[in-house]
Order: C-alpha cells, then sequence, then structure tokens
C-alpha cells in the first residue's frame, strides 16, 4: 500500500505523532510512505519517499494537523479519489477521525478495516470564469468598514434579497464551521444539500436556508461602488467582488473521501469536541 503523509508541522505534536505512525509500519515492508519534500529532515525512514506532489501516487493519504489542513489537503485528494484521514493535532479537530494518542489504530487501514463517508463539494465561479471549490463554505462579506452590503440570491428562478454583514453558503461539513456561529443549524453530513446562512441581516427574515443539493445558487451584491464586498473560500481564498459580479455556486462533481474507524453519528461528535 502506497500512503502519503502530509504532516503540518507548525502543530506541536505533529512531528512526534509522526514519527510514531511511520514506526508502528516500519515491519511492513509493501507499506511506502510518500511525504512532502518539505518534511526532509524532519522524518527519516526507508519506508519514505520524499515528493513534491505526493497524493497522485497514494492509495491512501493520512494529514496530521488541524482542520485547515485536512480540509485543504482532502480538496486535492478528491481530485484524485484518494481517501483521507485525519489525525487531530489542532484544537478542536472535528474532520479527524483519529486523535494524535489513537494513531496507533491506523494498522487497521491494511485489513480494509474501515468507512468511507463521501462529503458534498461545491463549486464557485465569479462571472462563469475563475472557479474555486469549498469543502466547508463560500462566504460572500462587507469589507473593513461597517457598512452592510445588499446582496441578491436567486435560488433556480426563486430570488431573495439580503442586506447584511454577508451571506454564508455552506456544505454540511461547513454547518459546524462559521455558519454553526452565525446561527446556522448542524446539519447531518449524510443529508446532501447546501446550507444558506445570512450574517446580521437587518431584516425580519433572518433565518437560514436549507436547500436541494441540485440548487444552481446566484449570488449578486447589489450597489458596491461605495462599499467592499469580499468572497472567502474556505477561508483559504479571498477575492474583491465588483459591482456586478456574479457568483454562480453549484455541487461538484467531486466529493471527499474521509476514512473513518467507527460510525460514530454526528451528535456524539460534536458533543465529544464540546462544542
Amino acid at each position: 500500500m502506497n500512503i502519503s503523509l502530509i504532516v503540518n508541522f507548525e502543530k506541536e505534536k505533529s512531528k512526534l505523532t509522526a514519527l510514531n505512525l511511520i514506526k508502528s509500519f516500519e515491519h511492513k515492508k509493501d507499506t511506502m510512505f510518500y511525504c512532502q519534500n518539505s518534511a526532509k529532515g524532519m522524518l527519516k525512514s526507508d519506508n519514505i519517499i520524499f515528493d513534491s506532489y505526493p497524493i497522485p501516487k497514494s492509495d491512501i493519504c493520512i494529514v496530521i494537523g488541524g482542520d485547515g489542513t485536512i480540509i485543504h489537503t482532502a480538496k486535492i485528494a478528491a481530485k484524485y479519489s484518494v481517501p483521507v484521514l485525519g489525525i487531530n493535532t489542532g484544537r478542536i479537530g472535528y474532520l479527524a477521525s483519529l486523535d494524535s494518542d489513537e494513531a496507533i489504530n491506523v494498522s487497521k487501514l491494511l485489513d480494509g478495516n474501515y468507512n468511507i463517508d463521501e462529503r458534498l463539494m461545491l463549486n464557485v465561479s465569479i462571472n462563469n470564469k475563475e472557479t474555486y471549490t469549498a469543502f466547508n463554505d463560500a462566504v460572500i462579506s462587507k469589507g473593513s468598514l461597517s457598512r452592510m452590503i445588499d446582496i441578491n440570491l436567486k435560488i433556480d428562478e426563486h430570488s431573495i434579497n439580503y442586506r447584511a454583514d454577508g451571506l454564508i453558503i455552506a456544505t454540511p461539513t461547513g454547518s459546524t464551521a462559521y455558519s454553526l456561529s452565525a446561527g446556522g443549524p448542524v446539519i447531518d453530513p449524510r443529508v446532501k444539500d447546501i446550507l444558506l446562512t445570512p450574517i446580521c441581516p437587518y431584516a425580519f427574515f433572518n433565518k437560514a436556508l436549507i436547500i436541494p443539493q441540485d440548487s444552481t445558487l446566484t449570488v449578486t451584491p447589489i450597489n458596491t461602488e461605495n462599499k467592499e464586498a469580499f468572497l472567502t473560500v474556505d477561508g483559504e481564498v479571498a477575492v474583491k467582488i465588483n459591482d456586478g459580479d456574479a457568483l454562480t455556486i453549484t455541487k461538484s462533481d467531486m466529493k471527499v473521501q474521509l476514512i473513518n474507524f467507527n460510525s460514530t453519528p454526528i451528535y456524539e461528535r460534536l458533543e465529544r469536541k464540546n462544542f
């Protein structure tokens, strides 16, 4: 088995967790780890091959870090249909299947003793040109000045207008991220729908909406000449939106495949992570 190992060495426990993980596989001569070049000097083993782009060469990808590292890596892995196992060395680690002290359970991978949880992603395009992929959410928000923005939202052929600090378009995975902080509901990842959560709306109707995953969303900020509006995707990409720009959001053909070793429901995970 070829395993790509992506490690966020900025997390305190990551290096030790990675070393212990690799050591536990040393007797498995048919298992090879592909690690990013930046791990040279940090990780050493006869079972390691360093590569600038390790994920396409692997059967499974193991990520050691926090949710941010898992999200970034999972989107790359989805391009190659490579399942991802997250080991948490961050704070919450909601997307991780294991905590750092549970890494010994990774040996179950060789026995095929695990489940695959498919997660919805979204495509976000600006004027049908630049396209981004969202695993958690796409957020249209105001700039640094404390001015609300006007947003027109079309759900297929139905139109809604918001005046708010912004609008969050989230996947079920992203329902436990920014949307939750903005008052949105938690969606079980098995429910493949899209969540719309306004941020501090100035209107009587201020509730989140859950819509079918096959919907086409068109989001247009209105009258932004004297205001700033930005698109942020998974907290990684920030793009200034100009007056008249139209954002189109649809479900992606790609899906993230998360590995887990049990069928713990989302409700129990939320309680355990102390949300």
